[in-house]
């Protein structure tokens, strides 16, 4: 079941498994149908605009079940409690087609086409990068369905503490049996008189790296590669509120006390993360790259993602 208290309170039902406890669905994502109300998807900046099948955007739930706005609260009402969007009027040639309240629920989703909805996050995670808008569960749906099954990730944009370091987006992640002890304490902070590295905020071994490597580069068959995170943190599990949810201040704040090589082998493009050819085809194809994106040897490795690297060294292409 799925629904916000605004719209009191179902809005969707998904059956997971038979009166026989025989699993159906092991999408936790998948919110499945309507019940007792008509949902629509419309573009996460405008609810003027309708989205395609497929396409993320704003969950909109119409009924009369839905609250007739928030008591003593005009501004806020009228925000998120809408009516008559522009393109209601195209639904319907003769003008039969009748709508009542609707109520934007600031979770982003996604229809499917066999009419179930995916829930990918939250609206309000929307930043600016670069001059470009990102919405991090957009980012955060697609990791989570890259990385193998038992890890648990979240998408956030951190400000290293390096003088020279700018904004970057950063995956952060835990394995579900993630039984090492900390080698946290060998990471240092940017000065003695900053407080150490947060207990959780574990080093970067091979095995980790492998495994980020694998899903940036499938990152870039799905995203645009602004979208495409450049950092990768793993903890020992991710932090949580007393409230029950995502701390989101503590992931941002691991990365904030590092100093330039403290971070280095949590980015990917760093020099020290590169595989080094294995043998002469890949060695020609490493001097090829390098020559065409006019790169030294050592800031390409043998698995790299040609596009990314392109974009990332050109931002203007």
């Amino acid at each position: 079941m799925y629904g916000p208290t605004e719209t009191t309170v179902f809005a969707t039902e998904a059956h997971k498994s038979t009166f026989n406890k025989e699993i159906i669905d092991t999408d936790g994502a998948n919110i499945g149908f309507p019940i007792g109300c008509r949902l629509w998807v419309v573009h996460p900046r405008t609810h003027e605009k309708l989205m395609p099948i497929g396409s993320v955007g704003e969950l909109v739930i119409e009924g009369y079940a839905a609250a007739r706005g928030y008591l003593g609260d005009e501004v806020k009402t009228a925000k998120v409690f809408i009516s008559d969007p522009a393109w209601t009027a195209k639904l319907s040639s003769n003008g039969t087609f009748r709508t009542t309240r609707m109520y934007k629920s600031g979770d982003l989703v996604r229809q499917n086409s066999n009419g179930t909805i995916t829930f990918i996050g939250r609206k309000d995670t929307q930043i600016k990068l670069n001059g470009q808008r990102i919405e991090l569960g957009e980012i955060e749906f697609h990791v989570k369905n890259k990385f193998p099954g038992g890890v648990q990730s979240a998408v956030e944009l951190v400000a290293p503490a390096s003088r020279n370091s700018s904004k970057a987006l950063a995956v952060f992640f835990s394995l579900d049996e993630d039984e090492r002890t900390g080698p946290a304490a060998v990471i240092q902070p940017v000065s003695s008189e900053l407080p150490a590295a947060d207990e959780i905020l574990l080093s970067m071994d091979k095995h980790l790296r492998d495994m980020c490597k694998v899903m940036e580069n499938s990152l870039a068959g799905v995203l645009p590669t602004y979208m495409i995170p450049s950092i990768f943190i793993p903890v020992k599990k991710m932090p949580w509120t007393t409230s029950g949810k995502l701390d989101r201040n503590r992931l941002r704040n691991l990365v904030q006390n590092l100093t330039k090589e403290a971070m280095a082998p949590y980015r990917l493009s760093s020099s020290m993360n590169k595989k080094k050819p294995t043998n002469e085809a890949e060695g020609r194809l490493l001097e090829l790259v390098c020559s065409v994106l006019s790169l030294p040897a050592s800031s390409v490795g043998a698995d790299d993602n040609f596009i990314v690297s392109r974009v990332s060294t050109h931002p203007s292409l």
